[in-house]
């Protein structure tokens, strides 16, 4: 490796730097649509942060 591509190794996520599967499909409906009834608990905003942040890991790691 040059140093140009370690840096770009390093940051890749450990799922790409150890070549393990990943999903062939990103599954969207996972997030809660925007337009949904009544307010979250702090819990579920929690939960929906988290969910984004995966949805944001998946796709990088797709590219």
């Amino acid at each position: 490796f040059d140093f140009l591509e370690q840096e770009h190794f390093k940051r890749q996520t450990q799922v790409v730097q150890r070549n393990l599967p990943r999903p062939n499909d990103i599954n969207l409906t996972i997030l809660r649509p925007a337009n949904a009834e009544g307010p979250m608990t702090d819990l579920q905003k929690a939960e929906e942060l988290i969910k984004q942040e995966m949805l944001v890991l998946l796709h990088y790691d797709a590219l």
